[in-house]
């Protein structure tokens, strides 16, 4: 897998994972709306300069999205999202 490819892949997990949406991020980085998925579809090469800006406004270092390892780091997020979420039901239930 090239590393564009690894790249937008593990920024769309993280986005995923953190309840964030994809037009979101395209807008705070000043792209057109639809970019990051036109990316992920076609596997064209993108600038240092936009790999930094979406590494920043999602929180994470660009090498993080760079690392074939960040799959397993992304799935532990979705985890701990869904164990609040859990708790947070449970939460609600031992109340009433």
């Amino acid at each position: 897998m090239d590393i564009c490819r690894v790249f937008i892949k593990n920024l769309l997990k993280i986005v995923r994972s953190r309840g964030l949406r994809v037009g979101d991020i395209e807008k705070e980085a000043d792209m057109s709306p639809g970019y990051i998925s036109r990316l992920n579809r076609s596997n064209n090469a993108f600038s240092l300069e936009t790999a930094y800006k979406l590494s920043n406004i999602v929180g994470v270092t660009i090498d993080e999205l760079l690392d074939t390892e960040s799959e397993l780091k992304n799935r532990k997020l979705t985890l701990e999202k869904e164990l609040a979420e859990i708790q947070e039901k449970l939460n609600k239930i031992d109340m009433s």
